[in-house]
């Protein structure tokens, strides 16, 4: 999110322009396609500490969750006057082996550098709402294969999860190193995510894998390639 804020106007030309085009060419050329569109829990933007459902008041406070609310704007208007259908997920905090990217990543190689210290944003305190990217992509499944003509849910584990909480996982799986917190938010990154998933449990779809075995395979992964790649 914090790249929409150095990038507003490339990142609108990603997530708005590319979808419209992709519209168009389901309108004109292949009606009867199902789009499935990987939206943002950034759409709700601030929200007290309590599971987000998804007629919650979209709220985003960064360009990238703006322009998720005007993707998800745009695929309902092609739904409604075009008869387009679609599935849109708000996935929150995707995580998996191959993410070399965020919080994990770069925890990863904080903790495998030299030093005794590591530093890191905000308080611990915030929250995170984690899914596994295999259980990510059977929930596109399910979606994909459900025979409503329109869907909207969340695509998370429905687990509240403390980022100081998540550091410490990591920090287990290497050397004793001392965890600092230096109390700064960075613009744009909400303080509580945690979702509710049951609209997508209803669908027949439930998360399998566990933020702790998910946490231990990511590390195993990272130390097995390069952090310089």
């Amino acid at each position: 999110m914090s790249d929409s804020v150095a990038h507003p106007h490339e990142d609108f030309d990603n997530t708005v322009n590319t979808l419209l085009a992709t519209l168009e060419y389901i309108r004109l050329y292949n009606k009867k396609a199902k789009l499935i569109y990987p939206s943002s829990a950034a759409v709700y933007g601030l929200k007290k500490d309590r599971p987000i459902k998804e007629n919650h008041k979209l709220n985003p406070v960064s360009p990238y969750g703006f322009h998720k609310e005007i993707a998800e704007e745009l695929i309902t208007s092609y739904h409604k006057n075009f008869k387009v259908k679609a599935g849109i997920i708000r996935f929150f905090s995707l995580y998996g082996n191959g993410l070399k990217k965020q919080l994990l990543w770069d925890a990863c190689n904080k903790f495998s550098a030299s030093g005794k210290e590591v530093t890191f944003f905000g308080t611990g305190e915030e929250t995170r709402d984690w899914i596994h990217i295999d259980d990510a992509v059977r929930l596109i499944f399910e979606v994909s294969k459900n025979n409503r003509n329109f869907l909207l849910l969340n695509g998370a584990s429905g687990e509240r999860v403390m980022i100081s909480e998540v550091i410490n996982l990591i920090a287990r799986e290497f050397e004793d190193k001392k965890v600092v917190f230096n109390g700064e938010s960075r613009k744009g990154d909400p303080k509580y995510y945690h979702a509710d998933i049951k609209k997508a449990v209803s669908i027949g779809w439930q998360p399998d894998i566990s933020f702790k075995n998910g946490i231990k395979d990511y590390v195993n992964w990272f130390r097995n390639s390069s952090p310089l790649s």
